[in-house]
């Protein structure tokens, strides 16, 4: 089972050159800090497509376009748009498509 999800990694990788990879990392992977490293692992992966900055060029927050639902809703609520704005909005979000590898603990 582990040879058959390298490979389907390396296949992913291979096939999609141009494309960069992210890592989201849990936090149970580096919950302190009194190390300088942490063992972790690659749980899964995906191509999805990102954005990391807001309107004012903050990195503050990552969004994947798989979890959009969840966008519009925090712009709903956080920002109090109408359904209406907040779709037109994640909508019109600058999206890259990268490899994203899931790192959690092993």
């Amino acid at each position: 089972m582990k040879n058959k999800k390298r490979l389907e990694l390396a296949r992913m990788i291979l096939d999609n050159p141009d494309l960069d990879i992210v890592c989201m990392t849990d936090s149970d992977v580096v919950a302190d800090d009194c190390y300088l490293n942490w063992l972790s692992q690659i749980n899964s992966f995906r191509i999805d497509e990102y954005n990391k900055e807001d309107e004012y060029g903050e990195s503050y927050r990552v969004w994947f376009k798989s979890d959009i639902d969840d966008m519009i809703e925090w712009f709903e609520d956080m920002q109090e748009m109408s359904t209406e704005e907040a779709t037109k909005k994640a909508e019109e979000t600058k999206w890259e498509k990268v490899i994203v590898l899931n790192i959690g603990t092993p």
